[in-house]
């Protein structure tokens, strides 16, 4: 640990590792320096502070235990007119990492999560990005929300990146309203602290969500499209076909599990097409379907790739390729028309106009289909 002025200190690495992996061990290595401190805060190389940052945190006192962490830099987008906390339950959509303030009450909870550890090898730029949506699923995932400072008492100043400036402009999340760097933050506190006393989730954080294709067990909580009508249905359409009878940018997050495949396959671009058009400017898509990599598989090893016996009752492999990639059930609504393996389906994830695509290594809802699911998640621009 060679020391840098002020007594700072760095650590040197044969081959870098990329902003998460150094996030996340920097996490750790300062838990394992001062295990019994109040709270752990991680700083970009890019963050402007204005004065007193330190002091405003520590005037906040202790964190509530559903709080998973404080960012003193706000964003545009979680920006309000008022000063104050804004409370936000934003999942893999959350933004800004610039500077994250990870209380002690959840630091462990944090490192041994499983979508935290694994992310570097599951990540297809193998964490280069994505700090803040991995941190914001866990949050989600353990019931917890994020505090986010606003007006923002941090500004994101960088336009390229110093780890990979070939890379360009990173500033579209700078804040639009950072207090200035000779203002003092303290004087926020009493604003701010009366803002604690009225803590809730922000409502405009948890916005509407829809799911596609529900079946008989539609997720719990969201708003429902399919193609025959029912009482639990909210819009009835054959997505893919037509124009869904939704407005613009309604939904927060979309999710369907087993339905794409059954629109044609030369429709698929159209039906993500739409699924974009109705979400929100960062929301979140999620999309389960049949793997052929893995039936294909199955069909050269002639084995069957999981227990379901719908009409084959003694395992058949070639019975079990053909229910598997064209249907199991009576009725031309069940047929499948499409196939994907990961490539393909994050291809046409990519024309549909959808950035940070990611394969998903387990489900966050909806029922498992076994080991034929291939998932996706990915974000509107």
């Amino acid at each position: 640990m060679p020391a840098l002025g002020n007594g700072r200190s760095v650590t040197l690495r044969d081959r870098p590792l990329g902003p998460w992996s150094n996030w996340f061990l920097a996490l750790g290595e300062m838990y394992q320096r001062d295990p019994f401190a109040d709270a752990y805060m991680l700083v970009q190389d890019d963050a402007l502070f204005c004065k007193n940052v330190r002091a405003l945190l520590e005037s906040l006192g202790a964190i509530p235990r559903d709080v998973a962490l404080i960012s003193p830099y706000c964003p545009q987008v979680y920006q309000r007119d008022s000063t104050g906390v804004v409370a936000v339950d934003a999942g893999w959509c959350l933004i800004g990492a610039v500077t994250l303030v990870i209380p002690a009450h959840v630091v462990v909870e944090l490192l041994v999560d499983r979508t935290a550890i694994a992310h570097r090898k599951s990540d297809p730029e193998r964490g280069r990005r994505h700090i803040d949506a991995v941190v914001g699923l866990w949050a989600q995932k353990s019931g917890r929300c994020a505090w986010y400072l606003s007006p923002s008492v941090v500004q994101h100043i960088g336009d390229t990146s110093t780890i990979y400036p070939r890379e360009g402009a990173v500033n579209p999340v700078r804040s639009a309203h950072f207090v200035g760097e000779e203002f003092d933050a303290l004087s926020l506190g009493p604003q701010i602290q009366e803002s604690l006393g009225r803590h809730k989730l922000d409502d405009e954080s948890k916005r509407p969500n829809l799911e596609i294709g529900p079946g008989d067990h539609p997720v719990e909580g969201f708003d429902t499209l399919d193609l025959i009508e029912r009482t639990d249905v909210t819009y009835v359409a054959r997505w893919g076909v037509e124009r869904l009878p939704i407005e613009d940018e309604r939904y927060e997050h979309v999710f369907c599990s087993h339905v794409l495949e059954h629109v044609p396959w030369y429709q698929t671009e159209d039906a993500l097409r739409e699924v974009h058009r109705i979400l929100k400017p960062g929301g979140t898509f999620e999309c389960w379907v049949p793997d052929i990599q893995y039936i294909v598989s199955c069909y050269q090893q002639r084995t069957c790739g999981d227990s379901w016996r719908r009409h084959n009752p003694h395992q058949d492999p070639m019975r079990w390729v053909n229910g598997r990639i064209f249907t199991y059930g009576p009725g031309e609504e069940n047929w499948h028309r499409a196939c994907f393996d990961s490539q393909y389906l994050r291809e046409c994830f990519a024309k549909a106009g959808f950035s940070r695509v990611e394969q998903l290594q387990e489900r966050t809802m909806g029922i498992s289909h076994g080991p034929i699911d291939l998932g996706m998640r990915a974000v509107k621009s």
